[in-house]
């Protein structure tokens, strides 16, 4: 439990540091005990200073979490064969083949997935909001970075699929629907985001809204229909099931009172932020209907299972977005240190997951490193 809570109060100081040294209104050149330091340097070292321990932490962890030992029985399978499985995505295998070029040991292919994970992710949290400090410290927190390793064929296409989100902002169809296939080599639920685009590009806000809600009671109420569709598929149908993975029981879901809850918060958040806060139109207009997708797919999708939460997935990354957006939008120079006691009830939530999760046979206490 340590090493996480260390992590997080350490990662806190960086990013705190980074976004007081580097605001949108810093100079190229600043002064430190009389010297003249050019920013490109010392922005290149903070930013590793973030980056290093995170990805360490995570690509250098042993035997922890559900998936820890699957992930490595499976690289070992397949530097055995030559053979490419087709359970796994192909992105996902080829990257196991370009570990196999320098390496014959798991771990580095922790370590790269953990590289690929962590830094786009962190550096398109600072591209969204501006700043590190609370967007990190929510992926930090919110069990994107506890569990990543555990999906980490997923969040990989997650991180792909986050890292797109400044082009779904600019209207960029070529370059989100390039990372939306990329991400599909590495988990083929990433083939839904590519709707996301048209979502969030298409009709008024308000139109919207209201027509993906009716679409939302007509899925609920002709489920059965649907999810037959997806049953014979052999390509999606494992997805459908979470309790009791492939196995033919379907529609064992439940109704997640939670999940709504935190939907509907942060739909008032974003409500809050508009009212009071400065904040551009077209920014707060994709948080908005990402927020909303997120609440309709919770009341009315749950009977889709397994399935349903791992496309939702891809989207509830934009709470972090929304989180950090609540204090930078709302407070001002003189304010600013109130992010500070914001970080306290994260750090609380992080400790609450971890614990719960192993509690749950999550297995990640005690925490063990591997080097070689």
């Amino acid at each position: 439990m340590s090493i996480y809570i260390i992590l997080f109060l350490y990662t806190a100081l960086i990013c705190a540091i980074y976004d007081h040294l580097f605001s949108k209104n810093a100079n190229a050149v600043f002064e430190l005990k009389g010297k003249k330091l050019f920013i490109g340097p010392v922005k290149l070292v903070l930013a590793f200073l973030i980056y290093f321990p995170i990805v360490f932490v995570m690509g250098f962890r042993y035997n922890i979490g559900t998936d820890y030992q699957a992930y490595e029985r499976y690289f070992y399978a397949i530097m055995a064969n030559r053979e490419i499985y087709t359970y796994m995505e192909t992105g996902y295998n080829y990257l196991n083949y370009f570990v196999f070029l320098f390496s014959d040991n798991a771990q580095m292919m922790f370590l790269l997935v953990s590289i690929i994970i962590c830094i786009p992710f962190l550096k398109s949290i600072k591209n969204l909001n501006g700043e590190y400090f609370l967007g990190a410290l929510f992926f930090m927190s919110n069990g994107y970075y506890i569990w990543a390793m555990n999906g980490q064929r997923q969040f990989i296409a997650i991180t792909l699929v986050f890292y797109g989100f400044k082009y779904l902002e600019n209207k960029n169809f070529k370059n989100y629907i390039l990372l939306c296939a990329i991400a599909f080599l590495f988990h083929r639920t990433a083939i839904f985001c590519v709707l996301l685009y048209f979502a969030i590009n298409f009709f008024k806000t308000q139109t919207f809204c209201a027509v993906s809600f009716v679409i939302g009671i007509m899925v609920k109420v002709f489920h059965y229909a649907l999810v037959s569709v997806f049953v014979n598929n052999d390509f999606y149908a494992g997805y459908l099931n979470d309790r009791q993975w492939g196995s033919n029981r379907f529609l064992t879901s439940d109704f997640s009172p939670r999940s709504v809850l935190i939907a509907i918060i942060f739909l008032i958040i974003l409500l809050v932020i508009r009212r009071y806060g400065k904040f551009d139109e077209r920014q707060w207009d994709m948080r908005w209907r990402m927020a909303w997708i997120l609440l309709v797919g919770f009341l009315f999708f749950y009977d889709f299972g397994n399935g349903a939460i791992r496309v939702l997935y891809y989207i509830n990354t934009v709470y972090i977005l929304i989180f950090s957006d609540l204090f930078t939008c709302l407070l001002d120079k003189k304010t600013k240190w109130f992010r500070l006691p914001a970080m306290l009830p994260l750090l609380a939530w992080m400790i609450y997951l971890i614990v719960l999760a192993d509690g749950g046979r999550g297995y990640y206490l005690p925490f063990n490193f591997r080097f070689s």
